[in-house]
Parts: structure tokens; sequence; C-alpha cells
């Protein structure tokens, strides 16, 4: 991977060894920036490379990677989030003796706003 900087490019080679993830500068480094999409870039590839040394196989190039894992936990947070409340829902509801098409529409209500 090559970053350019203002006035001159830093090579850097990241990759695995003994299933770390490493980073290689060409040259004894103190310091790095990054301007925005270099950033974006090593980020990703530092992802790509983690995915790699952890599963043993190259991740998914369809798309961003780093986009990739946020939807994925987020959708996993918003279903843990959804059971619980659904749960008190069919609780409360079955409490109160409602028709299970009273329960269903209360549920469905809630997942409706929720993900609207």
């Amino acid at each position: 991977m090559k970053l350019n900087g203002h006035d001159k490019s830093t090579n850097i080679a990241i990759g695995i060894h003994n299933g770390k993830v490493v980073i290689h500068w060409h040259q004894p480094t103190t310091q790095i920036s990054f301007d925005p999409q270099n950033a974006f870039e090593f980020g990703e590839q530092m992802a790509r490379t983690a995915h790699k040394a952890r599963f043993g196989e190259d991740a998914p190039s369809d798309g961003s990677y780093l986009a990739q894992q946020v939807r994925q936990r987020l959708t996993e947070d918003l279903r843990d989030r959804m059971v619980t409340r659904v749960v008190h829902i069919i609780r409360s509801q079955q409490e109160r003796k409602k028709s299970p098409a009273d329960v269903a529409r209360s549920v469905v209500d809630v997942i409706f706003a929720e993900v609207s």
C-alpha cells in the first residue's frame, strides 16, 4: 500500500505474520498523517487483513468491508432490541387477554415504527 503525503510518499506493507496483522514501514517512522481518503483506505485494508488473519480467507470484495461490518453489527443490535420489545408486548397483550390478531398487530406496528 502506498500512501501519499504532501511532499513525499510513504510505503506501507500490511500483512499477516503468525496470525497477527503486521504493518511495516519502509523506513523508521515516528509519526504518520493521512488525508481523509488515505485514512479510509488504510482502515479498510487493516480490516480486510484482520479478517483474513482471523478466518483464513479473504474478506468479501463486494463493496466496503468496513461498511458491511457496521451494517451487520447494527442489524444484530437492532434484532436483539426488537426481540426484547416484542417479548414484553406479547406478555402484556396476553395478560390483557388480547386476541392473537391484536397481539400480532401490536408487534407489527412496533416493527414498522422501528424500521421506517
